[in-house]
């Protein structure tokens, strides 16, 4: 199926391509018939160069997806649109069904049928009647394959007003990619004839903020051009009113002679405006005349009024306000579309503005405010009138600011349900906004003074307390002095998202949502230092330490929580020697056992074996473990933890010592025992003398080897029962390969080693060398003259001789003379070898069928043919005596002529014609023929 599909995806992909070749449409828009379209990706395709390019990269790129084909579509004279993957589909049909109809069946036959042009009226009639489905699509979305990019708004930000009045800019330019630079264009509609990679004759460069002027309703072309000012993208975007600096009109003064400015009513450092006419009006207040008031001026901080109270000068201002106090009062009306119809300004002088009440003082007047008895009250310590006419005090508290009371206003102007402070306290937040009044029997302010509630002023919620299932309850620290709470949950305690902690003797319930002072960051299972009598304020907070549940834990009221000091630590040669390999598989034990004036001499002592490190134990503590005495195998695993403890009679804990377990401290039982023949082969003679060899090894079913070693000594290097334990190190062992030679004597003892990289033993086997695995040395060297003259020709053809041989001087136990012949040299005769095919030898016999370049091998031996001297010949011609040599003949080999002097002749010709190994001439004059 999946070649099916690829043969099908290749097909169409050809038949796309051969399409857009034998296109003959002009580029235009809108879709042209003969124009192909593609569904998923929205792209139009013409028979233009780069639509040809893009359509066959577009192809590639999705040649993976076996549907991607069958969205192409071809636009037709009637307006619908039929796919090209179905169309070839029964093109090809139609095809299969007419060349059965033919009986052709040979494939020559067929290219031959379908490229005849006699058959070419017979194809398209057929391909004509083929019926396929009409379809239609909304292309309003899809572009053109040689379109340029379309910009959306994240390439640039939209038009605002300009520096110059009929003016727009663009602040923000972001360069899509292969753009370097940008291009305008005014246009009065859009240009829908971009073409990618076009260049705009008439575009002119942009840079961002530059001013552009244009009119509202007029298109701005935006183009992101390369360096050769090529199109990539481009937008067209229409410009609004809003977007263009238009000029400002003034507004107009108005008269507002009937209007009249009067002081506050409520408030001090305030005015009122009587008698402005019916309309909206806002009102600003400013330090100096405003110059200008424009229609469409920015009214964000002018506030709307309809009478009452405007406050001109803050408090600051107001004590004491001076004589040239002056501040500028604009009234201006507002039409329906929220523009300014006309405007007044008025200038306000002390004159003019109402007074404030005496401005009371802290300590003179009261004390406060300060936190209340219950949550979220504050409350004052002291109130006193001093030399203001009062009679009584009243308080009010808002969230939104209050502003300073005219003097002699009734506290009832300012707020409702004043209080009286003197023994009562005021329910507040922190943040709320408090005026403390000095009012007569009236209720007249005579003296005032507001406040903003901070933290200290305020008494906040107590936070809830802890349930007791949200932490558990401390035990012992792992360092002496310390305790620490093991496990914590935050589950239900709304808004905490960590822990913090705090150490004293004495705490208040802290406050919801405040921090505490001193308090840190916890997490569970960490120490914390503290003495019996502290008490943990446990908090529950928001990330910022804002307190959302609490619990104060007393330390004693819990049973033993503090870590106490550690036992002492045991000194090696001392209190104990080891821990070393125990005499079982996987222990360890210690070799000796002591107590000391630190520790008592009556101990116990005990071990523990864990996988994790344990902790110290602490001096007296209970101790757990087992008790053994020195010398007892202790069963363990190397990287294990072995304690161990020196204990009392009652188990109470004196001394430790902590030891990681190695290799070096478990016996790790034997290694595995190498099979002879299985796992290396028998030990044979070396190439040099006095040497063996191992010419096979294999580790098979030995897990962990990484190379062989030995150890070779003329004493055993294990007794009978002796193993060699596994992953241990034997030292003075050298690596060895196969077929290295191995220098020993017979007899020798070696310990062949399976190792990994570190020399650490998985497998050996010990065994001790015979004589015929030993190389003996070599045998006596011969010497010329004192034992041998020769080799010299033979008496007969290609035979060779020696006149002399005498073994008698210097060749042990020799007793008669053998010969071998060769084609290689023989090498080294080891000591009491035997040749395998030598012949004996008789002084001055012919050694016969031989020639120049044979090996001659010349053996001294005794009587059993071991050799006890030995020399080695390459024989040469002058060794050698040859057959007869062949005759030269004239006109073929030579030719003679006279010479240039008298009685003197000479060759006229040599040659070497058939004779074979001649390279030089001589000759001699005979007085007779041979």
């Amino acid at each position: 199926m999946e070649r099916v599909i690829g043969l099908r995806r290749r097909v169409v992909a050809i038949v796309l391509l051969l399409i857009m070749a034998i296109s003959n449409l002009a580029y235009t828009a809108p879709i042209e018939p003969g124009y192909i379209i593609h569904t998923g990706l929205k792209k139009i395709y013409t028979n233009s160069t780069a639509d040809k390019v893009e359509l066959s990269q577009d192809i590639l790129r999705n040649s993976h997806d076996p549907n991607f084909v069958r969205q192409f579509y071809r636009f037709t004279e009637d307006g619908t649109y039929i796919n090209l993957a179905e169309e070839e589909e029964k093109q090809l049909e139609v095809l299969a069904e007419l060349i059965k109809e033919k009986g052709l069946t040979n494939p020559n036959e067929i290219k031959d049928f379908l490229a005849d042009e006699d058959n070419q009226a017979i194809i398209e009639e057929r391909l004509k009647q083929i019926k396929l489905e009409k379809h239609t699509f909304n292309t309003e979305e899809y572009v053109y394959a040689s379109s340029p990019l379309l910009m959306d708004g994240k390439y640039y930000s939209t038009p605002q007003p300009g520096f110059k009045e009929g003016t727009t800019k663009i602040a923000t330019l972001l360069l899509p990619p292969g753009a370097s630079k940008w291009q305008i264009r005014i246009l009065d509609e859009e240009d829908k004839g971009l073409i990618k990679d076009m260049v705009l004759e008439d575009a002119k460069a942009y840079y961002r903020n530059q001013d552009i002027e244009i009119a509202p309703g007029q298109i701005l072309g935006l183009y992101a051009v390369d360096k050769d000012s090529k199109l990539k993208a481009y937008a067209n975007i229409k410009i609004e009113e809003d977007m263009i600096n238009k000029p400002r009109e003034l507004a107009p003064e108005l008269e507002l002679d009937s209007i009249e400015i009067r002081e506050g009513e409520k408030y001090a450092g305030a005015v009122v405006i009587n008698g402005l006419e019916d309309g909206q009006w806002k009102v600003s207040v400013s330090n100096s005349p405003i110059a200008n008031v424009y229609k469409n001026m920015n009214l964000d901080k002018a506030i709307s009024y309809s009478g009452g109270d405007i406050v001109v000068a803050n408090e600051n201002e107001l004590h004491p306000i001076k004589d040239s106090f002056k501040k500028y009062l604009l009234v201006m009306k507002i039409d329906e579309k929220g523009l300014v119809e006309g405007y007044k300004t008025f200038e306000i002088d002390k004159g003019h503005i109402s007074l404030p009440p005496t401005r009371l003082e802290e300590t003179a007047h009261y004390v406060g405010p300060v936190p209340g008895a219950e949550d979220g009250t504050s409350k004052f310590e002291a109130l006193y009138f001093g030399s203001i006419e009062a009679t009584a005090w009243r308080v009010l508290a808002k969230e939104e600011p209050i502003n300073v009371p005219k003097l002699d206003v009734n506290i009832n102007e300012i707020g409702d349900n004043p209080i009286n402070p003197v023994g009562n306290e005021v329910k507040a937040s922190v943040g709320y906004y408090l005026l403390l009044a000095a009012v007569d029997s009236n209720g007249n302010i005579k003296g005032y003074r507001i406040f903003q509630l901070s933290d200290d002023m305020v008494k906040g919620k107590t936070a809830p307390e802890l349930p007791k299932e949200n932490y558990s309850q401390p035990t012992k620290g792992s360092v002496p002095g310390t305790t620490r709470i093991e496990t914590l949950n935050l589950g239900g305690i709304e808004g905490a998202s960590k822990w913090m902690y705090v150490v004293g003797t004495e705490f208040d319930a802290p406050i919801l949502n405040k921090t505490v002072q001193g308090s840190k960051d916890y997490v569970a299972g960490d120490n914390i230092s503290v003495n019996m009598d502290d008490i943990i304020l446990l908090l529950a907070t928001d990330a910022e330490g804002r307190v959302k549940a609490y619990a104060k834990i007393v330390l004693k009221d819990y049973d033993d929580p503090i870590k106490d000091p550690p036992a002492i630590r045991l000194q090696e040669g001392v209190n104990y020697v080891g821990p070393v390999k125990g005499t079982t598989p996987y222990t360890t034990s210690f070799e000796g056992l002591y107590g000391s004036q630190s520790i008592g001499n009556n101990i116990t002592w005990m071990y523990l074996i864990q996988d994790e490190e344990p902790e110290i134990p602490e001096y007296d503590s209970n101790a757990q473990g087992t008790e053994f005495s020195a010398g007892t195998d202790i069963p363990a695993n190397p990287g294990q933890y072995l304690m161990l403890l020196a204990t009392t009679s009652e188990s109470k804990v004196k001394g430790y010592a902590i030891f990681r377990l190695t290799e070096a401290h478990i016996n790790l039982g034997p290694a595995i025992e190498l099979k002879e023949g299985e796992h290396f082969s028998t030990a044979e003679k070396g190439s040099g003398p006095g040497t063996t060899k191992i010419t096979q090894l294999n580790f098979k079913g030995i897990e962990g080897v990484e190379e062989w070693r030995i150890k070779v000594s003329n004493e055993k290097l294990l007794e009978d029962d002796e193993k060699v334990e596994y992953n241990s190190i034997v030292p003075q062992t050298s690596g060895y390969r196969e077929g290295q030679d191995i220098r020993a004597a017979a007899g020798d003892w070696i310990l062949l080693l399976a190792t990994d990289r570190s020399g650490r033993v998985k497998a050996y086997a010990h065994f001790q060398l015979g004589k015929d695995s030993i190389r003996n040395p070599n045998a006596t060297l011969l010497m010329p003259t004192t034992n041998y003259i020769g080799p010299l020709p033979g008496g007969e053809e290609n035979s060779t001789r020696f006149e002399f041989l005498d073994f008698s001087t210097n060749i042990k136990d020799a007793t008669k003379w053998m010969y071998k012949i060769g084609d290689k040299p023989f090498g080294d005769m080891e000591l009491d070898s035997r040749v395998e095919g030598a012949q004996d030898y008789q002084v001055n016999d012919n050694i016969e069928k031989v020639t120049p370049g044979s090996y001659l091998l010349l053996l001294a031996t005794d009587k059993e043919g071991k050799v006890k001297g030995y020399r080695e010949f390459r024989l040469t011609e002058r060794e050698v005596r040859g057959g007869p040599a062949v005759i030269l003949k004239p006109d073929q080999n030579y030719e003679l002529e006279k010479g240039s002097r008298p009685g003197t002749t000479r060759f006229k010709k040599l040659s070497f014609a058939g004779v074979e190994g001649a390279s030089s001439w001589r000759y001699k004059l005979l007085d007779e023929e041979l």
